[in-house]
């Protein structure tokens, strides 16, 4: 039985990774990063509360993102950078240049090392009512962003 062209190709790209020396994990983490926002995240509008409560849904926003080119989230920053892990970083309205060469900068409001996150976004953290934006970025293990990677953005509006 002759091999299907599609099954040639992926045996061809499997022995040059092979032959190269790389692991999957390795060409995995070689892609360059990126972060989408799911179309299933939300509310976009929520009640402007003071602080969220244990069992009540008020002034939460589920973020759900796909990540590619990382093979795994931390959840604390590290010293040194490590290839193939980083983080979801939360800013509030923009993000700061000096978030792309040093951590924790102003706007931020956390780092999360999840796909699928729930964030409180109650006035203390919001400030005021009306729109705000909030982006969500890839940020290296040590917790700075990465350079060349477009951020997801999510407009919701505190009512």
């Amino acid at each position: 039985m002759r091999p299907t062209f599609a099954k040639s190709i992926t045996l061809s790209a499997l022995m040059v990774v092979a032959l190269l020396g790389l692991t999957p994990s390795a060409v995995l983490a070689s892609t360059k990063p990126s972060i989408k926002l799911l179309s299933s995240s939300g509310p976009r509008k929520i009640a402007a509360v003071k602080g969220c409560k244990k069992y009540s849904r008020k002034g939460e926003v589920t973020f759900r993102v796909k990540v590619k080119g990382l093979q795994k989230l931390v959840v604390v920053p590290t010293k040194k950078a490590n290839k193939g892990q980083g983080t979801v970083e939360v800013f509030r309205d923009h993000i700061p240049s000096a978030a792309y060469k040093k951590y924790p900068v102003a706007n931020f409001l956390g780092a999360v090392p999840a796909t699928t996150f729930t964030l409180c976004l109650s006035l203390p953290f919001m400030q005021t009512k009306g729109k705000h934006t909030i982006f969500l970025s890839l940020a290296k293990s040590t917790g700075v962003l990465y350079k060349g990677v477009k951020p997801a953005s999510m407009t919701v509006k505190l009512k």
